[in-house]
Parts: structure tokens; sequence; C-alpha cells
């Protein structure tokens, strides 16, 4: 075979996963929508995990079973533009909308205020790599390398916060008057449900870009 027409066999491999994994994203973002509504998450588990656990960790195995075993999944991730990776990563400053749910009294202190900084530091950082590798500058691969990998420990961090941390705070608002909002429940069920898995299964395609890639960001 030619290397043209391995070319072409890529790229159309690479437009089919992408249609795939535009079709993925929906029916993820439906399906965990759906099982928050209908109360799924905060049901007991027969599992050692919660149900709400088990959505958080399966997406991100099914990623690296998908890249460990279809050679043509590890072509698509291999070949996704690394910048757009990256630029991503800008939309974790809507975490501060945290910030709005703890202002109403939604959510604690101890959890919500950190959580929201730490997710947005993400974004903004995430700018300022993305400016680096738009520009070529020398200490772009380093800077990406620290961005992801902060990302990453971000959603370990906050899963620890709603853990250990879901505590009122001597300068909170006073508490809405429902009571605090549950993490297992929609709206704010769709943060460990869809947004952590998400934007985690990103960094783990940045990382292997990362490794692959020593030279052009794009």
């Amino acid at each position: 075979m030619s290397a043209t027409s391995i070319q072409s066999t890529i790229s159309i491999q690479g437009k089919a996963f992408g249609l795939i994994s535009i079709a993925i994203f929906l029916l993820w973002f439906s399906l965990v929508l759906t099982l928050g509504q209908r109360g799924v998450f905060a049901s007991p588990s027969p599992f050692i995990l919660t149900w709400l656990q088990i959505a958080i960790v399966s997406p991100m195995a099914a990623f690296w079973i998908a890249f460990g075993l279809c050679r043509s999944f590890q072509t698509y991730i291999e070949q996704l533009s690394l910048i757009f990776l990256t630029a991503a990563q800008v939309l974790r400053i809507l975490g501060l909308t945290v910030l709005v749910l703890w202002g109403y009294g939604l959510v604690p202190g101890g959890f919500g205020i950190p959580m929201s900084v730490l997710d947005a530091s993400v974004g903004v950082i995430a700018i300022y790599v993305v400016w680096l590798m738009y520009k070529r500058q020398s200490n772009w691969r380093t800077s990406a390398i620290l961005l992801h990998s902060w990302g990453f420990l971000d959603f370990i961090v906050t899963i620890s916060l709603a853990i250990f941390a879901w505590s009122s705070l001597s300068i909170d608002p006073p508490v809405a008057k429902g009571g605090y909002v549950s993490l297992a429940l929609p709206p704010l069920s769709l943060f460990p449900s869809f947004a952590i898995p998400f934007f985690s299964c990103l960094h783990f395609a940045a990382w292997i870009n990362l490794m692959k890639n020593k030279g052009d960001p794009t």
C-alpha cells in the first residue's frame, strides 16, 4: 500500500471516529442526565463503588481500554490537535459558577469555594499555555505537561473535597430553604458524572500527544 493510500485511510478513519466521538458525547450526556433525574446516583449500589463513582471511573477506563485494544482509536487520539485539547480546558473557568451556588446557600463553602477557584485556575492557565503554543515559545511543552497534570490533580482534589470537606464555613451565607443541593442530583450531578471524566479523557489524550510529539504543538 502506498503512503498516499495509507494517509487517505487514516484520514477516513479519523473522520469516522470524530463523528462517533460526537455521538458518544451526546449519548453520554443524555444518559448521565437521565440517570441523575431518576435518582440513580443517589440510590444504593450493590458494588464497592457508588453509582456516582462508577459514572466517574467507567468512561476513563473505557478510554484506556479502547486505546490499548483499537489501533484505529490510537491513531485518532494521536492525531488530535494538542492546541485544541488544551484550549478545551479553558471551559474549566465555568467552575466559578459554583460560587454562585455557594452565594445562594446551595453548597457549603468548605467544598464550593476551593473547588470553584481550583477549577477556574485550570481554565485561566490554559489560556496562557495555548498562547505559548500558538507563539511556539520554547517552554510550551513543559507548560502543557504541568497544565494537564494540574488539571487532572484538580479533579482528585475536588473529589476529596466532596467526600471530606462538605461542610460550612463561618463566612458562608445562610443555607437555602431546601438545604444544600446534592452532588447525586442534577444539575450538580453533571459535574462528577460528566465533566470530570470528560475533561479527564481530554487530559489523557493530551498526555499521549505530549509523549508522542516532541516538536510542533499542532
